[in-house]
């Protein structure tokens, strides 16, 4: 019996090395502390995320009417919220996601509110600021090839808002072909990067070579729709001709 007390106490006694060799090495105090921070804040990265995606919508229905003040303001809360889920503490594979799917909808808004100018009015496009928060050269292509299909909404909701000439809606369609042949051009010079380098999201479907493949369709419709309305404008031009 005696020995086998002994043996449990050495047990207990190896046991509790044991413990406090792992509490020293993992300091499982502040690990609990950091997993416990993690857990409370990945609902709230989730939060930050879903804001900047729906600021980021906003932003860009503010474009057609050109309201400066609500656009400033709008991208500013939308950087203020990007800027608290860059600076949160989770875990990494998460946190990855979070800020992929966040800079990507910053990097869509930014592309559309520098090239509608170009499109609806034939502005020059500017450079524009990112308040000093760097986005990835992922989020960069991924908001730009999501900009080329937003656009492609936005010049339908511009020519419906207001009365344009055939002449005006031609020089619209016109600006919007330009810009999606040129960035598709643009984007298939990534076209030999492996995609695990190159896709920002996960998702099935959404993928940089899938997606890209989607746009260059998208942009070959409006190439055949601004050829079809300017050989109609032509005809009718010439038609009126005849009858004076």
């Amino acid at each position: 019996m005696r020995f086998f007390n002994d043996r449990l106490l050495k047990a207990s006694t190896s046991e509790s090395q044991i413990s406090s060799t792992l509490e020293g090495i993992c300091n499982s105090g502040r690990f609990r502390e950091e997993l416990e921070d993690h857990g409370r804040n990945v609902g709230k990265g989730h939060g930050l995320r879903s804001k900047v995606v729906s600021l980021s919508k906003v932003h860009i229905s503010f474009l057609i009417s050109g309201d400066e003040k609500s656009l400033a303001e709008v991208k500013d809360e939308m950087f203020q919220a990007y800027g608290e889920l860059l600076n949160l503490t989770i875990p990494s594979d998460i946190r990855e996601g979070l800020i992929g799917d966040a800079e990507q909808e910053i990097a869509e808004a930014l592309l559309c509110d520098v090239f509608s100018g170009y499109i609806f009015r034939g502005d020059s496009p500017r450079l524009f600021s990112t308040m000093g928060m760097e986005i990835s050269t992922r989020g960069w292509l991924a908001g730009l090839l999501d900009s080329v299909s937003e656009l492609s909404k936005l010049v339908g909701d511009y020519l419906m808002s207001r009365d344009f000439s055939t002449e005006e809606e031609l020089e619209v369609r016109g600006r919007y072909v330009e810009f999606g042949r040129a960035t598709c051009a643009f984007l298939a010079t990534f076209k030999g990067v492996p995609p695990t380098a190159l896709n920002a999201s996960r998702r099935p479907g959404q993928g940089f070579q899938s997606k890209l493949v989607r746009v260059e369709e998208l942009v070959l419709m409006h190439q055949r729709d601004f050829n079809r309305l300017r050989r109609e404008t032509e005809i009718l031009r010439k038609m009126s001709e005849v009858a004076k």
